[in-house]
């Protein structure tokens, strides 16, 4: 969907994601920072997103993406430049898959296997977060702040043998 997006609409998008990225660089560590945090991330994830009507929430849920509703951890104001980068790399992440991913297409291809989805699945991620990462260099910085965390966690719930992980962690 973005690759036939016209140039000024793609320096738009660069813009405010610049912009989202000097102000939310420097909120770590600083006092009320937590408030100013959620609009910013918002407008930045409905611009990659190419989608106005995106539902951000910051809460203690789980991350998830569900349509066109959004749930990203909350930040404190005591979050760390590292905690600000693992939301933002969500954030990244979910906005990056709803601008790049078809579900037409994307349901035409999906295997019938448990394990074959799930590496499609896995795979399909990683193409949407490539092409953010390839076009935008915060992006670059803030996905694989959010992939580290997610694999720690994983691996903290992992079985020790390599047999039993999970295809999608492996992947």
């Amino acid at each position: 969907r973005c690759a036939g997006l016209p140039a000024w609409l793609w320096w738009g998008i660069a813009r405010v994601c610049w912009l989202s990225f000097r102000r939310l660089s420097g909120l770590a560590g600083r006092e009320g920072s937590a408030d100013e945090f959620k609009p910013v991330l918002g407008t930045a994830m409905k611009t990659i997103a190419i989608e106005p009507g995106l539902s951000v929430t910051l809460g203690n849920d789980a991350p998830a993406l569900s349509g066109k509703k959004t749930k990203i951890p909350q930040v404190t104001n005591t979050a760390s430049a590292q905690e600000i980068a693992i939301t933002r790399g969500l954030s990244d992440s979910f906005a990056l898959r709803l601008s790049n991913h078809s579900d037409s297409v994307h349901s035409r291809y999906r295997p019938e296997g448990r394990n074959a989805r799930a590496v499609f699945e896995a795979v399909e991620q990683a193409r949407s977060e490539a092409l953010g990462a390839h076009a935008m260099h915060g992006m670059a910085q803030n996905i694989p702040a959010a992939l580290e965390d997610r694999h720690n966690r994983a691996r903290g719930k992992q079985s020790p043998t390599q047999q039993d992980r999970p295809t999608p962690v492996v992947v």
